[in-house]
């Protein structure tokens, strides 16, 4: 084979490795995305499971101490002690 042909054909293995490379990388990587989402759906499953009445009860201490807070500013605004 002449010299030039040589060369195609080693650019040309190069290329075909290169490329299996590259998809067993998108390999590993979908795999890991794969991996996330069934932690990510476990995750929320449980939590709407195991935590609803917990997500309320945060929401309701965030709230009262939201309100407490509103309540100091306002009367400290006009003023009136506590």
């Amino acid at each position: 084979m002449d010299p030039e042909g040589e060369a195609l054909l080693l650019e040309a293995r190069e290329s075909v490795e290169a490329a299996r490379s590259y998809r067993r990388e998108l390999q590993q990587r979908l795999r890991g995305l794969q991996q996330a989402r069934k932690q990510v759906g476990h995750w929320g499953l449980g939590g709407r499971a195991e935590g609803a009445g917990a997500g309320h009860e945060v929401k309701g201490s965030w709230a009262q101490s939201c309100a407490g807070e509103c309540r100091v500013l306002v009367l400290a605004g006009v003023g009136v002690g506590l």
